[in-house]
């Protein structure tokens, strides 16, 4: 497979299309409203999350994407949200790419844990994380000591 790995600090570094061909993978996974919310988060100036793109460079299609943020609950605990991977390039290891590199990105701030808020646990759990709560609603809070 010939991909490439992306990493952009702030949505405001991300180029136009590669925002255009995440927000195309978010509607592909989701639906229209979840990719408007998409689309309107890399266009707010207060968004705070880091972006993971996977991008196909042959198909020139993004193929993943995850984000992360600090908590700012304290300055070594982050957070994992947006965790995608489209769906014909599912079981090829991308989802566990993308955990990796976030988790890699913690590291390198001196991050000393991971929150995540999730109904699917078994792509977390592959990379250390365990349920510390389940909601009403079955999320599951999920936490990774690095």
């Amino acid at each position: 497979m010939n991909f490439e790995i992306l990493h952009f600090k702030n949505s405001n570094d991300i180029p136009q299309d590669i925002k255009t061909k995440s927000t195309d993978l978010v509607r592909d996974v989701y639906d229209d409203d979840t990719a408007t919310e998409f689309h309107n988060e890399l266009a707010s100036k207060n968004n705070p999350y880091e972006y993971i793109i996977v991008f196909d460079k042959a198909k020139k299609i993004v193929i993943g994407l995850g984000c992360l943020m600090n908590s700012g609950l304290d300055f070594d605990i982050w957070e994992f949200a947006w965790a995608m991977v489209r769906e014909s390039y599912r079981g090829t290891g991308i989802g566990k790419l993308l955990n990796d590199e976030r988790i890699k990105v913690v590291k390198q701030y001196n991050g000393k844990k991971i929150l995540c808020v999730t109904q699917k646990t078994w792509h977390l759990e592959r990379n250390g994380f365990h349920v510390v709560h389940t909601f009403a609603n079955g999320d599951n809070l999920m936490v990774c000591e690095i």
